[in-house]
């Protein structure tokens, strides 16, 4: 750390300044984990912001208004009380005097001009808070909204992934208020950033470019996602619990609550034949429109399935393979999915056969041949790349996803992916990544392991996890040992974004898993009609 005399002035003697440096400490300290010091080098980290709030919300007082402005170094610098400061604007809310947001970052060059618009950020954060809970003096033991907005900045750091971005730094921010305060503070957290163009819809790129983000000034939407949206009458019920944010309460014909707060029945026999508008409600949303709807269809009894006769020749060996489309003659392998975890755990083995895939951190492979044509939501594809970071995608572009998962569905790129673990991974550490093409035409199956592979700063946390891809039937499967970290996602998202499936719980932008073991099966429905 060090402190300078300019203009005859010694900044030891600017407690905003002492403050900052300190604050230097701070973020260095707890970015990345106890092992990782090395953390806050990439073009996006908000070093010089999170050093300026620091200093600037430890030196606020009982008189201070939102409105005020707040300069940074006036006194060092040798201005008067009322001076601006050295930084593009003064800390306020009055957005007339700070007009900061997040595309603001782009036009940028060095650290302090990008920190101070994350500065401001927090500064909102700061003052939602205080207008909700006041301000107390005691900065150690008061329970103000400044000191909801110390712990909540403070325990973000020790969330967030190495080598943050602006996205990461929110969505540990309403991680920590999870933690802290069971979730009390999501919408003043949401409508803080939202003002500054950190709203739900913002997208980050890689952390490692300032120029390659988007804002945004939207709040969260409630979404509802059904494990499929067609059933016979004779069909056993289903759970509904595809509803975000969680906590929402599930209605329309059929659908019962189980009393767990958190999951609902949906019974074809009682919703009847028909079309059945199935609706979530969050009240507790900070968007205005707290419903989402989906349609379910029950129809009558099972379908009447129209066989043909057909010739057949035995092969060399003796035997033929007939697949179900060989002899039914309305069978439709269709374009919809569904989602069962009732399979049975049963990762292959490819340590020793398996082809190794050397990736570093953020790097997407070349094109990998499947072996087979893989059809995934209605398109065919014989190819396929695998991210450092957890998924494996049929597009030809090379955005690894970095630095988290993303909530799904996005029409940001990365899509067209299977997503086993998406999370900010960095193989170059350990770890191994491997695939493989087993068994023969026309059952083959494509195998993609990552075994031991630890999220980015951190040698502990580590992900197993393996998809297997089958060419029969075109079913996924996705096999976890060990999943663990922040920002987690693990589903499927088609070409433009615009369908997904996602595995209960594992749609994370805010949320933190300690370990999960279980297989998920996302297989195609077969419709016959």
């Amino acid at each position: 750390m060090q402190i300078f005399k300019l203009h005859q002035r010694d900044g030891s003697f600017d407690n905003q300044v002492m403050i900052h440096e300190y604050g230097h400490g701070v973020s260095v300290r707890l970015t990345g984990g106890a092992s990782n010091s090395d953390c806050l080098f990439n073009d996006e980290q908000m070093g010089e912001g999170w050093s300026d709030w620091y200093g600037t919300m430890l030196t606020m007082t009982s008189s201070d208004l939102s409105t005020d402005l707040r300069p940074v170094g006036n006194w060092l610098f040798g201005q008067d009380i009322n001076g601006l400061g050295i930084r593009d604007f003064p800390y306020t809310t009055d957005i007339t005097q700070d007009p900061r947001t997040y595309d603001f970052i782009q036009n940028t060059f060095g650290p302090h001009p990008l920190g101070s618009t994350w500065a401001a950020m927090l500064w909102e954060v700061t003052w939602e808070l205080i207008d909700e809970y006041g301000f107390d003096d005691d900065f150690y033991t008061g329970t103000g909204g400044n000191n909801i907005a110390l712990a909540l900045v403070t325990e973000a750091l020790k969330i967030q992934p190495c080598n943050p971005g602006f996205v990461d730094g929110r969505d540990a921010i309403l991680a920590a208020d999870q933690l802290l305060y069971g979730g009390q503070n999501q919408c003043r957290i949401w409508d803080a950033f939202a003002k500054r163009g950190l709203g739900f819809s913002a997208t980050q790129g890689s952390s490692f470019s300032r120029t390659d983000g988007s804002e945004a000034f939207d709040l969260p939407t409630t979404t509802l996602s059904t494990p499929d949206v067609e059933y016979c009458l004779t069909d056993n019920s289903i759970i509904l619990d595809g509803g975000l944010p969680i906590g929402g309460v599930y209605s329309g014909p059929g659908v019962t609550d189980n009393g767990d707060g958190l999951t609902y029945t949906f019974d074809p026999a009682i919703a009847g034949i028909g079309s059945s508008t199935i609706t979530y409600t969050a009240s507790s949303l900070c968007a205005t429109n707290g419903d989402a709807n989906a349609i379910i269809i029950v129809k009558d009894a099972n379908p009447i399935i129209e066989c043909t006769d057909i010739e057949i020749s035995l092969g060399d060996d003796g035997t033929v393979s007939i697949l179900p489309q060989d002899i039914i003659l309305n069978y439709i392998l269709g374009d919809d999915y569904s989602i069962d975890q009732t399979g049975t755990f049963d990762p292959q083995d490819i340590t020793s056969t398996g082809t190794s895939v050397q990736l570093f951190d953020d790097q997407v492979s070349s094109d990998i041949p499947v072996g087979f044509d893989f059809s995934f939501f209605g398109t065919e594809y014989s190819s396929f790349r695998i991210s450092s970071n957890g998924f494996i995608t049929f597009n030809n572009n090379t955005n690894s996803g970095c630095c988290s998962g993303q909530t799904l569905p996005n029409t940001n790129t990365p899509n067209n992916l299977i997503a086993l673990a998406w999370t900010d991974l960095n193989p170059s550490n350990s770890g191994s990544i491997k695939y493989e093409t087993i068994g023969t035409a026309p059952n083959r199956v494509l195998i993609v392991d990552f075994t031991g592979v630890p999220l980015f700063g951190s040698f502990s946390q580590v992900i197993t996890s393996q998809i297997k891809l089958f060419e029969n039937n075109a079913h996924i499967e996705i096999h976890s040992a060990n999943i663990s970290g922040f920002g987690i996602t693990q589903g499927i998202e088609n070409s433009d974004g615009s369908d997904f499936r996602v595995v209960p719980g594992m749609i994370l932008f805010h949320l933190y898993l300690k370990r999960m073991d279980f297989l998920i099966i996302v297989g195609w429905r077969l419709l016959q009609l």
